[in-house]
């Protein structure tokens, strides 16, 4: 009897002592099933969210390039119409007129500029990333702080000093006059671009090449350039979509070499009205080649921004 009685007791500390164990298995599965089910939920609100944000970036440049392509009776149809049968007729209108000759100018005064302005920037930006990335110069932080307030200033505020400038020196309505201006606003946001990718470089290499007996030039060419040249890409990515885009600057500083942008407005828009096909046409025209560009090297603005993240 006194055996029946310890086994029972045996028994019941055991399955009290293991109950704990399997709640906590049941319980286990289940927290794991809500956070899976947290996560997925978390997943389709992002998806959502960056849908969302697609259409709403896409939306306008689909209505240009369907406005482009319509035809010029129907872009101002009520109801509008969403269904029509496409057509050049825009596109044919604006390069068969004197207006469409000057705008293939405009077009090609813009890829000038733009490259010039590239080849500039980064040519001045490279050389003074490095001096303030790597040799001890000094009160170097307040030269930095300098640099990000004039990067901040808006366009405008320099337009009236940089237009009495040009004016004296007899570039206005030059292509001269728009590089100059645009290697200028450029370069303090490229150095401060391009020296965030040069921080990430270990010291070492450039220690080492120093110790090799480099001078800075061949240490800056041989050494920090081949490492940093995917952060360089992505500042040089952003200074073509700058310079392509400007409108400001073109628009008041030339009356007859303008760029793409401004030429759109100094041929097509006029105290006579709007002529609005050959305006999306034209829009169409000048914002393809970049959307392109930009398309075909995001990947290297994407390896730029993620250079130096992850530190081994």
């Amino acid at each position: 009897m006194a055996s029946t009685d310890l086994t029972d007791v045996r028994a019941r500390r055991a399955d009290a002592s293991s109950s704990p164990t399997e709640g906590a298995r049941t319980a286990r599965p289940r927290a794991g099933t809500a956070r899976r089910g947290r996560s997925r939920k978390g997943r389709n609100v992002a998806y959502v969210v960056v849908i969302f944000w697609v259409v709403l970036s896409l939306a306008p440049v689909a209505w240009m390039l369907s406005q482009s392509i319509r035809p010029a009776s129907e872009v101002f149809a009520i109801p509008p119409k969403w269904f029509f049968s496409p057509s050049l007729e825009n596109y044919r209108n604006l390069f068969s007129t004197a207006a469409g000759s000057h705008f293939a100018r405009y077009v090609g005064i813009s890829l000038v500029v733009t490259v010039v302005t590239v080849a500039l920037v980064m040519v001045a930006s490279v050389p003074a990333a490095y001096v303030l990335t790597f040799l001890p110069v000094r009160r170097g932080n307040r030269w930095l702080v300098l640099i990000l307030i004039a990067s901040m200033l808006p366009p405008i505020v320099v337009v009236v000093p940089l237009f009495v400038l040009w004016n004296d020196l007899g570039l206005l309505d030059s292509p001269i006059a728009l590089v100059l201006t645009y290697t200028a606003m450029n370069i303090p946001f490229t150095v401060w671009l391009v020296r965030g990718f040069m921080v990430q470089i270990p010291r070492a290499l450039y220690e080492s090449a120093r110790v090799d007996g480099a001078g800075h030039l061949r240490t800056l060419l041989t050494v920090i350039v081949p490492v940093a040249r995917s952060g360089m890409a992505a500042a040089a990515i952003f200074v073509v979509i700058w310079a392509w885009n400007e409108l400001l600057f073109a628009v008041i500083f030339t009356t007859d070499n303008h760029t793409a942008p401004a030429g759109i407005v100094a041929t097509l828009i006029s105290d006579r009205g709007t002529n609005w096909g050959q305006l999306y046409a034209a829009a169409t025209t000048v914002a393809l080649p970049i959307i392109v560009f930009t398309v075909i090297v995001q990947r290297h603005v994407v390896r730029g921004f993620t250079f130096g993240a992850v530190k081994g």
